[in-house]
This record gives structure tokens, C-alpha cells and sequence, in this order.
């Protein structure tokens, strides 16, 4: 044993804690599905997403944009449906779980509650809600909403190619 004087700092630790286990939810399909209220893609599918969603706001759709990594979650504002593409999954809240955006069509093997629980209090605070993607394996911090404009879509994915709205004819 070795005896710290005043002013030393003591040796680390040598001793290791085993680390704790962790149970990644499975999930299964959901019946009835969720009411969706977003959507999220990830990778090339997040290009057609902004595309559809481009669409969207010159048609005088309203949504909020959150962008990490390749995805991007774009949550309705208005009372119309989510934007849609190939490779885009739905997403929605469960009822008294309104921290988490779940697949619409999928539930998680445990209680909404506890994962939302366990989701929150392995981030960073303040980023509730979050989006869930059990199929790319990535969960969103998403924040407040934050209404997006065409330009926004166009500065985060240049040179989307959307034909514009054709107006009455002359």
C-alpha cells in the first residue's frame, strides 16, 4: 500500500466495475397504428423527403425541420398528412408519452413509459422530444419546432430539383 502525502493525488483505481448490461427493445408490429404527426429519412431518402416537403410548402403546407447526421424529421404543423417517400417511416406519440416520436406502425417490446425514461436520462437534457429510429438505430433530439421555409430546405439540401406550382392558366 502506498501512503499519499498531503498535496498527492491519490493513485487511480486499478479496479473495474463490470459494465452494466443493456437491453435494446425489440419491436413489433403495432395494431392499430399511431395517428402520424412526422416523418423521418435517413440518407438518400432524406433528399426525396425534402423534395416531397419542398412541394409541400409551395402548396402552403406548414413544418418544422430537424436535420443530424444523414436524417431528417420533419414534424406537420399543419392538419394535413406527413410528406412521404420510398424509405421514410411515419412517425407519432403514443398517448401520455409525449416525449417520444415512435414508427407509427411498430411498438417497442417495453413499456413507452420506461423507454422514453431511459432514452431522456441517457442524453443530454433539454432534447426532448426525440425521435426514435429503431431501423437505422438512431434517436433525435429534436427541441421546440421551428418552422421551416423553402429556403431553409433548399440552403440544407442544395439543388433540390422541384418542378414549381403551376398557377391558373392565362
Amino acid at each position: 500500500m502506498k501512503i499519499v502525502r498531503p498535496g498527492e493525488a491519490p493513485a487511480p483505481s486499478r479496479a473495474r466495475r463490470p459494465p452494466l448490461p443493456t437491453v435494446a427493445p425489440t419491436w413489433s408490429a403495432r395494431h392499430p397504428p399511431l395517428r402520424a404527426s412526422a416523418v423521418a429519412a435517413v440518407g438518400p431518402a432524406a433528399r426525396a423527403l425534402a423534395e416531397d416537403a419542398l412541394r409541400g410548402l409551395r402548396e402552403g403546407r406548414r413544418f418544422a425541420a430537424d436535420l443530424a447526421e444523414d436524417a431528417l424529421v420533419l414534424r406537420v404543423l399543419d392538419d394535413g398528412p406527413p410528406p412521404w417517400c420510398d424509405g421514410a417511416v411515419f412517425l407519432g406519440v403514443e398517448a401520455g408519452v409525449e416525449a417520444l416520436l415512435v414508427p407509427t406502425a411498430r411498438a417497442p417490446s417495453v413499456p413507452m413509459g420506461l423507454l422514453a425514461g431511459a432514452l431522456l436520462s441517457a442524453g443530454p437534457a433539454g432534447e426532448a422530444p426525440l425521435a426514435v429510429l429503431p431501423g437505422s438505430g438512431l434517436v433525435l433530439g429534436l427541441g421546440p419546432p421551428y418552422l421551416i421555409s423553402e429556403d431553409d430546405l433548399l440552403g440544407a439540401f442544395p439543388g433540390l430539383l422541384v418542378p414549381s406550382v403551376a398557377g391558373p392558366a392565362a
